[in-house]
């Protein structure tokens, strides 16, 4: 009975402890400015629930990956970098070859996408042949 108590005793989940994983996700997906607490405040059972049914080992790992789903169910459509940044990152004036390059982008997944907008903001002001 001991064994199980402090079982559940380390899986007590206090509402900050949820934040990190949040502002970690949002970070990776390069979506800056979320609300962690306003997104936290409707999902919390749910990962509460997958706290209570993971695996010791795995209760990182599967909040992990419930959280980046939660969060790219909410963002998945939205690229991490608006047309006007894109425009000044590949230094383009042609709407369309900005269009174009947002669609590359768009069917790339979020941590790629986060990745190469990541590069190009080191390489603002460059001048990148991308298209």
């Amino acid at each position: 009975m001991l064994p199980n108590l402090l079982v559940t005793k380390s899986r007590r989940f206090f509402l900050y402890r949820f934040d990190k994983y949040v502002s970690d996700a949002a970070n990776r997906f390069s979506y800056s400015g979320i609300d962690v607490v306003a997104f936290r405040a409707p999902l919390l059972e749910q990962w509460r629930k997958v706290v209570a049914i993971s695996a010791e080992a795995n209760i990182e790992e599967n909040l992990i990956r419930r959280v980046e789903a939660d969060l790219l169910n909410l963002m998945g459509n939205a690229l991490p970098v608006s047309f006007e940044e894109l425009e000044i990152m590949l230094n383009y004036s042609d709407a369309h070859s900005i269009v174009a390059a947002m669609l590359v982008l768009k069917a790339q997944p979020p941590e790629i996408r986060a990745n190469v907008v990541s590069s190009l903001r080191e390489m603002k002001g460059q001048k990148v042949n991308c298209l």
